[in-house]
């Protein structure tokens, strides 16, 4: 469990039979100080669709408030990787398609059709493209991620896990309250977000919200085009009108859009050939020493050096990319969740509209040339509906529901190569990606839980799902001169996906505060349509589904009166016809790189939390995670990604974009220094162990251009407010030392390579004003 801790109350018992409810449940139970001494609080979450403490559910859960996110400037999914254990991310071209990876599950592959293995809930709405969870990371009650297999009450796609994003909601019966927070920092980068509840009537309340950032060009620099890049320019808006017409019903009705037009980092070439781009590697690369940036070659032929980048850490964000790369994203959405009192019974209806204009536009070859400027455009709409029905007795409780959802993509991608396609399609200049994938998915669940002695309770969960995903469209090759197309390569098909999955777990609670688990948990990810550029018909294929079957222990327990928290939890995972990305040769003139079954996965790992007390004025979080993910059975035999003709067996190999290591370490300090005066200050630490950004099939030359070693972040905050919380300042600086470590190393898939630094040291100041 991962949450800044602080001064609590004693538990209570909620019964919750909505959305609304669960959130207002949770605001109830924030701290306060108690007359005896002070104590951790209770983080009340609804990860099993009704409000319970976290201590009390046999789940490896991270919950994290809407205000330690705001104070920690997490606005951004990619961002949960700084402060949870065993999660990263891994973000093609540096931004735009978010891939959460969960103990080592991941979806290894960036084009915006393929579905993620961690799905994405915004109230209650199952995101069909995980980059829509993006747009509502502001103004939030908190957030949930969920670790581990939740294939019975979340469904399909949710192998590695699940995450909720929960909106602050507005109650009827609250006054008038809100918050605004600006601020400034490196860049010129502002940023101003806000939230406002206003009573309506007796029976309604709107809840009205929005973030806005904008900065100047921030450290990326074009040296072949003589250009800063890096501006930031995005804002999002969200309304929610809640009816409560009567004890037995309630409304809340939602509707949000936002733009994203902010520039994308820009890659860095790396030289890899001894020559040209079909040419061997180059010998510091074949005795397994890197990249010689003075000797070997970029996919056009010349060297780094040659390229003008630098080579030491200060010129890190140099890129002779000569193509803008950036963001155009639009998107709007509303839904209706109605709720109605039964008796003892609860029927809760969620609808739900979403749309989105995507647009990311990308120099994947980072090179002064023009060999692949990828205009990514991608429209989707999606619609859902559930119904379900929950009881809650004294000794056991269930919830039955039933899903369906629609989903459509159009694409419209073209990739500009005409320094370089020529070469391979017969004069060819571009290559247009043009398809329409639509998905149909229902599913039908059910979850009970029966307390069947004062110490033990069952858990049970089973869901069946049944999609049928259809895929028309495909790849060519075009010589703008004539028209003429050198390559086609299309299909019109369709492919349907059945699974049972679910979950069976045994909790122990010896006491108020010791509960320990055991648990067996399936879940299902679909299968689907590579939407990439194919040179081959066979290539666009459908693959088939994978499936999870995931071993957890855990145990739960809060010592020394409540000050000190420790959670702990081991796991074993077995995944079978593992999706990832691997080469594919059918095509014969190019290898490219596609999704699709790669073979068998077992992964083990643990998860330690330790929270802690010790003095009323300071507070001390620990997350230390472990994992280990090993290829164990594959068929497949690859080529590396530099070149190499040998061939080698992708069984044995470690999967890749996670670290077997992995440390989060947050430290509060406050004190009241004057007449309703607090000051504070907050030290944050993480640590990643060595992690492969690419799938390596063979470690000696690979592993040098392709694994990341080990670095640590650092950020500080130092804040001054007032004690009742009105208003604060905080001034912070991100990673402290300027660590230099690389988020992304990976072939372009056509004969170049690239790789990308994370932010340099940056530092803000930030004022908060709430009221009520």
């Amino acid at each position: 469990m991962t949450h800044l801790p602080s001064i609590g109350r004693t538990k209570a018992t909620f019964k919750t039979t909505t959305l609304a409810a669960a959130i207002a449940a949770a605001s109830a139970s924030m701290p306060t100080l108690a007359e005896e001494g002070f104590f951790l609080e209770e983080v009340v979450v609804t990860a099993q669709k009704r409000a319970q403490s976290t201590q009390d559910i046999g789940l490896s859960i991270a919950a994290v408030t809407g205000e330690s996110l705001r104070d920690q400037g997490i606005d951004q999914a990619a961002d949960l990787a700084k402060i949870i254990p065993n999660v990263s991310v891994q973000n093609v071209s540096g931004g735009g398609v978010p891939v959460v990876i969960i103990r080592g599950v991941g979806l290894q592959n960036f084009r915006i059709n393929d579905t993620p293995t961690t799905a994405f809930y915004v109230d209650e709405v199952y995101q069909t493209s995980i980059a829509s969870a993006e747009f509502s990371m502001f103004d939030l009650e908190r957030v949930e991620v969920l670790k581990g297999p939740q294939g019975g009450l979340y469904g399909r796609n949710t192998i590695a896990g699940a995450v909720q994003i929960l909106s602050n909601t507005p109650d009827v019966d609250e006054a008038a309250n809100g918050y605004l927070k600006a601020s400034y920092g490196s860049y010129a980068k502002k940023e101003f977000e806000g939230g406002v509840t206003l009573p309506l009537s007796d029976i309604a309340a709107a809840r009205v919200s929005g973030r806005w950032v904008k900065s100047d060009d921030t450290y990326f620099e074009s040296v072949s085009g003589d250009f800063d890049h890096g501006a930031e320019d995005r804002w999002g808006g969200r309304a929610i009108v809640r009816v409560t017409p009567s004890d037995n019903a309630d409304f809340v009705f939602k509707v949000h859009g936002g733009e994203d037009n902010s520039d994308l980092p820009l890659l860095r070439a790396m030289g890899i050939h001894s020559g040209s781009p079909f040419s061997a590697p180059c010998g510091s690369i074949a005795a397994g020493n890197g990249s010689d940036p003075s000797a070997c070659t970029t996919v056009n032929g010349q060297t780094p050096d040659q390229l003008g980048l630098g080579q030491s850490d200060d010129d890190r964000f140099e890129s002779a990319a000569s193509a803008d790369s950036f963001l155009e994203n639009s998107w709007w959405g509303s839904s209706l969740i109605a709720a109605f009192e039964l008796g003892d019974y609860t029927l809760t209806s969620i609808s739900a509209y979403d749309e989105i204009d995507y647009r990311r536009v990308s120099d994947v070859d980072a090179t002064s040339a023009e060999i692949q400027h990828i205009d990514y455009r991608s429209e989707i709409e999606s619609w859902s509906q559930e119904f379900r029905l929950a009881y809650e007795g004294d000794n056991y409780s269930w919830v039955a529901g039933i899903n369906y959802a629609e989903d459509e993509l159009a694409e419209d991608t073209v990739m500009y190569s005409a320094d370089f396609l020529p070469l391979l399609f017969g004069g060819a200049d571009h290559a247009p990606q043009q398809y329409l994938q639509e998905a149909d998915s229902i599913a039908a669940y059910v979850h009970a839980q029966w307390q069947f002695t004062d110490q033990w309770n069952l858990v049970g969960e089973l869901r069946h799902t049944d999609e049928t995903r259809s895929f028309k469209g495909g790849s060519s090759a075009v010589n703008s001169a004539n028209g003429a197309v050198t390559l086609a390569a299309s299909t019109d098909d369709s492919a349907r996906y059945d699974a049972f999955s679910g979950k069976l777990a045994l909790e122990w609670m010896p006491s108020e505060n010791l509960m320990s688990y055991a648990s067996y948990s399936r879940g299902f990810k679909t299968g689907g349509f590579f939407g990439g550029l194919a040179t081959d018909v066979s290539q666009l294929e459908s693959f088939d589904s994978e499936t999870n079957d995931a071993f957890e222990l855990g145990i739960k327990s809060d010592w020394l009166d409540g000050t000190l928290r420790a959670n702990a939890s081991v796991f074993f995972y077995d995944r079978k016809d593992v999706q990832a990305s691997a080469r594919d040769n059918s095509g014969g003139v190019v290898s490219i790189g596609r999704l699709q079954n790669i073979g068998d996965v077992e992964t083990s790992g643990a998860e330690l939390d330790l929270t802690w007390l010790p003095t009323h004025n300071l507070s001390l979080n620990l997350g230390l995670g472990y994992t280990d993910a090993e290829i164990v059975d594959s068929d497949l035999v690859q080529r590396d990604s530099l070149g190499n003709a040998q061939a080698f067996a992708m069984e044995g190999r470690n999967v890749a974009n996670y670290s077997k290591w992995s440390l989060n370490f947050i430290g509060k300090y406050e004190q009241s220094v004057g007449d309703n005066l607090m000051a504070s200050a907050q030290l944050e630490y993480s640590y990643r162990s060595e992690r492969d950004l690419t799938q390596i099939v063979n470690a000696p030359e690979e592993a040098a251009v392709f694994r990341e070693p080990g670095y640590e972040l650092i950020n500080l905050r130092i804040g001054l407010g007032s004690e009742d919380g009105v208003w604060n300042v905080t001034g912070f600086v991100e990673n402290l030392t300027d660590e230099s470590h690389r988020l992304l190393a990976r072939s372009d898939g056509l004969f170049g390579v690239h790789e990308l630094y994370g932010a340099p040291r940056t530092w803000g100041l930030s004022f908060t004003r709430n009221w009520d």
